[in-house]
């Protein structure tokens, strides 16, 4: 059975809630947790399931849960050019390309290294509270298996 993917925005909602008011115009908060949902299917949300395991994928958990686990912080890396790495705080681990420069790559976590390239994304806000996350070192967006649903893994598209 063939698989196919699609790029994704994402809408980014302060964790515990759903107003951004800190975040317009990407005047992201270092120290604010945010929750990452697919703009097209938002009863879902980026979840690293817990685990602080290097190289686990990260995948999609049920929204609005205030799981832990599907809290993330955009740590400056560029802001004046939003180049970001994404990492959780509860794991201490951030989103990783491995360095593939190729499509439908599953995104994993990784030891937060913040001159890592595989961990530099770029920001692009698409409309109020909706960004494109692209891997900066490759230009390849995030994106999901078309008809995602809980447990799916997050793609570099």
């Amino acid at each position: 059975m063939t698989k196919h993917f699609k790029k994704a925005a994402w809408c980014v909602a302060l964790f515990s809630g759903l107003t951004l008011a800190e975040a317009q115009a990407l005047n992201l908060d270092p120290g604010q947790y945010y929750e990452l949902r697919p703009v097209t299917n938002p009863e879902l949300a980026i979840d690293n399931s817990g685990t602080s395991d290097n190289s686990s994928t990260v995948g999609l958990g049920r929204a609005g849960t205030d799981a832990p686990s599907q809290a993330w912080t955009f740590l400056p890396v560029d802001a004046a050019n939003n180049i970001y790495n994404i990492a959780s705080p509860l794991t201490g681990r951030s989103f990783d390309n491995c360095g593939q420069p190729d499509e439908q790559i599953q995104v994993i976590q990784w030891a937060t290294e913040m001159q890592n390239p595989n961990q530099m994304w770029t920001l692009t806000e698409v409309g109020d509270n909706e960004i494109i996350i692209t891997s900066t070192g490759h230009n390849i967006q995030l994106g999901l298996q078309d008809a995602p649903q809980y447990g799916s893994p997050v793609y570099q598209m």
